[in-house]
């Protein structure tokens, strides 16, 4: 997950020549390298044009296995929901035609994949792990409007509509019933603190206690735990695309409700409110709220690093009732 801004990009890139080679593209072929803007992007993306052709053809994503060492959010994603990202590049067969037919956003259609993990008797031999989809028009809004919201809405029921009672991968749930989630959450909860000093010793002994004592499942469903706006494309001022897939696990909606507080502003949580409970009512977040903002701010979902300031974020939601 990003979080830091990048400053000089020491990681090894695959040369023009040698992605060419591996995706077979016709000679003549122009690559154009995505500058990445934080030090620690999962990827490198590269946008294919092919020649006498006047607009691009394909989106290539390739993984960067060592940008992972030390990502919260892909250490946690993995701990909490056997998701880690290289096992989710290698899953997106299943969650690319799964997200197409669900959400009514556009979805990219996978072209083709290239996975080679590593090879223990070849130590230089980097793994390779390469996503090849085709390209979409659109662009990244930087200015949100209520149609977009409502958009965002409609995509989110939509996802929270399919349901498991299992969590985790999409391919490889890890739970045998929703009464796990409580124990497995808060072992998971538990296990990371002692790496966040700023996390009181009574805040954290309560939020343990909360989820042993008040934490209900009624079921999993499809949740985007690093929901964020540049994830999609747009046009027209509407929402129009969802191109970021990684993330994408069964989990608690009310995980990506509490998320939610954090990118809407309160009259766009007035309209995401009223479109989304055309499909669905609002989950009750007066129990859960300290708990997943706290696993939230632990994952660097969207780049804090101070938690009584997260902590103090608004609440949108389950104030007056729905």
């Amino acid at each position: 997950m990003p979080t830091q801004k990048h400053k000089q990009d020491t990681h090894p890139r695959l040369t023009d020549k040698q992605l060419a080679k591996l995706l077979e593209l016709p000679k003549g072929a122009d690559i154009r390298h995505l500058e990445n803007h934080f030090e620690d992007s999962s990827h490198d993306i590269y946008v294919i044009q092919e020649p006498e052709v006047t607009s691009p053809s394909c989106v290539v994503k390739v993984l960067r296995t060592n940008a992972l060492k030390n990502n919260a959010f892909w250490q946690l994603m993995n701990d909490c929901f056997n998701a880690g990202l290289i096992a989710q590049t290698a899953c997106f067969y299943a969650i690319y035609p799964l997200i197409k037919e669900i959400s009514p956003l556009t979805i990219p259609t996978l072209k083709q994949q290239i996975i080679e993990p590593a090879d223990p008797d070849k130590p230089k031999q980097p793994a390779l792990y390469i996503t090849q989809v085709y390209f979409l028009e659109g662009k990244v809004s930087t200015e949100v409007t209520h149609e977009m919201v409502q958009d965002l809405a409609k995509h989110t029921a939509c996802m929270h509509l399919t349901t498991s009672d299992h969590f985790g991968s999409i391919d490889e749930p890890i739970a045998p019933s929703l009464h796990d989630w409580p124990s497995h959450l808060k072992r998971i909860l538990a296990k990371y603190m002692d790496k966040f000093p700023e996390i009181p010793e009574f805040t954290r002994q309560r939020l343990l206690n909360q989820i042993e004592n008040t934490f209900q499942i009624d079921e999993f469903c499809l949740i985007m735990p690093d929901l964020r706006w540049d994830q999609f494309l747009t046009k027209k001022d509407r929402l129009f695309a969802l191109t970021d897939l990684d993330a994408i696990v069964y989990g608690p909606r009310e995980m990506e409700w509490v998320l939610l507080e954090y990118l809407l502003t309160p009259v766009q949580a007035e309209v995401f409110l009223k479109e989304y409970t055309q499909f669905l009512p609002v989950p009750d977040l007066t129990e859960v709220r300290d708990v997943y903002r706290t696993l939230l701010y632990m994952m660097n979902v969207l780049g804090s690093t101070d938690y009584e300031a997260w902590m103090k974020q608004p609440k949108l939601f389950n104030i007056t009732g729905y």
